[in-house]
């Protein structure tokens, strides 16, 4: 590989983490490592990665809710590895936004091989994105979300500076613990799933006839908080 690429690794197993990591940095790339999915949250905070090696079976969150908020959120090609080959597993994978589904054991070099090609297409991808991206939108003012859709819905104004939270923190996410601070200063213990609570009644109002979290923007980061999988923009 030529060109010096960033990537991103999500691996629970400290030796094949670790190695892969190694590899790549030898290769003169730049390489993030992590174990958690919480961890990969955070190392995305102000990064743009070219390629992301996700394990789907991180101990505290799904692989696959990572690809999926990649793929909500970035053109960063995505890369499943893990030891799951069943047909149901990676159909999985390639419906939570994977551009490459592989299984362990696997070589470096066949791993570096998809990592190039990969790396290649997402160059290539990347500047025919338009400037044109329906939306969500809040206007200030009135407290008012209007989905892609045109559907609007009136919200509080704590829902409003939750929401404000989220869009105007780097990669739309936040943990629960700061908005639980921000929202509720003066909440006792007993009020700590206020946030959760709060949210709640957000998804109902954003999708009243769905029963499924999948169907909102507004998603849960187990053990972290919350973000958003779609762009929002606030209005004047």
């Amino acid at each position: 590989m030529s060109d010096k690429l960033r990537i991103i690794i999500a691996e629970d197993d400290d030796d094949q983490r670790n190695g892969i990591r190694d590899f790549f940095t030898f290769g003169t790339h730049h390489v993030v490592a992590v174990a958690t999915g919480r961890d990969f949250y955070q190392a995305l905070d102000g990064s743009i990665f070219d390629v992301a090696i996700i394990d789907i079976g991180l101990p505290d969150q799904s692989g696959l809710a990572l690809a999926e908020y990649l793929r909500s959120n970035s053109d960063t090609g995505i890369i499943i590895l893990t030891g799951r080959d069943g047909e149901e597993h990676q159909l999985k994978g390639y419906d939570s936004g994977a551009d490459i589904y592989l299984t362990k054991p696997i070589s470096t070099l066949v791993l570096s091989a998809a990592v190039t090609r990969l790396a290649e297409r997402v160059k290539i991808r990347s500047p025919q994105t338009t400037d044109y991206l329906p939306m969500w939108t809040i206007d200030r003012v009135t407290w008012c979300v209007s989905s892609p859709n045109n559907e609007i819905c009136q919200i509080t104004s704590v829902e409003y500076k939750f929401l404000e939270f989220l869009v105007t923190a780097k990669q739309q996410m936040a943990s629960r613990e700061y908005l639980q601070s921000q929202l509720y200063p003066n909440a006792d213990k007993l009020s700590s799933r206020a946030v959760d609570a709060l949210v709640q009644r957000l998804r109902t109002k954003l999708f009243p006839t769905s029963e499924s979290e999948a169907d909102c923007p507004i998603k849960s980061i187990y053990g972290f908080g919350y973000r958003l999988s779609e762009p929002f923009k606030i209005i004047p």
